[in-house]
């Protein structure tokens, strides 16, 4: 009861809305669950059984099949892939105050409750990110996390930086502007690094640890 249908809805068979949820100028592909307490506005493409949970609003994104938001989040101008999961509390900073920004999110992401993606972010397949995370916008380019990455709990990524192919990140991290982190690299709980380092593919980084220089080959650093 107490749904509301705004105008150029489409809505396929199968598809379950729960209480108290409003949807306008959007489409909502077959299986999906929607709310309650759910918006979906205008530009909202709903994929196959994805699932919206109670409080979550969806803005001019497309939401691949399987795509799960449990909870209370806010996905505007975004691509989600499919069977990713959105963790409670994850919005994505679309607006500067001047224009809009996309956020991508490969398929089978796992986006950890309370992270902020300030648009525009691009995150890979199958990339973790912890809960509590700020992955900051590109100025000049899209921040970038490629497929396979796992960032731990509390990190913030400032802009434009690009994180590896299965490189992991640990803890309380903070990566400063415009660096880029190679692939299959760890870097410890509780790093700092500088702003513009590059650290090469391979290299292990230990815990609590500052990095105010490039890193120009493999091994390991303290």
């Amino acid at each position: 009861p107490h749904v509301v249908f705004g105008p150029g809805v489409e809505i396929a068979a199968g598809v379950t809305i729960n209480s108290f949820s409003h949807l306008e100028a959007c489409t909502v592909d077959e299986g999906a669950a929607i709310g309650p307490h759910a918006r979906v506005r205008g530009g909202a493409k709903i994929g196959a059984h994805v699932r919206l949970g109670n409080f979550v609003e969806v803005k001019n994104a497309t939401l691949a099949s399987g795509v799960k938001a449990g909870h209370l989040a806010y996905l505007g101008d975004a691509e989600i892939g499919a069977d990713s999961n959105i963790g409670a509390g994850t919005i994505t900073c679309n607006y500067d105050g001047v224009d809009k920004h996309r956020t991508n999110i490969g398929a089978g992401a796992f986006i950890g409750s309370n992270t902020a993606l300030v648009a525009p972010v691009r995150v890979g397949a199958g990339a973790m990110v912890g809960a509590g995370s700020t992955i900051d916008r590109g100025a000049l380019d899209d921040t970038v996390i490629e497929r396979g990455v796992k960032i731990d709990n509390q990190v913030h990524i400032a802009h434009n930086c690009r994180i590896g192919a299965h490189t992991v990140v640990a803890g309380c991290t903070g990566i400063a502007g415009s660096c880029t982190i190679g692939s299959n690299c760890m870097i410890g709980g509780g790093v700092g690094i500088g702003d513009h380092v590059t650290i090469a593919d391979g290299v292990i980084v230990t815990a609590a640890s500052q990095v105010p220089k490039n890193i120009d080959r493999s091994g390991v650093y303290s």
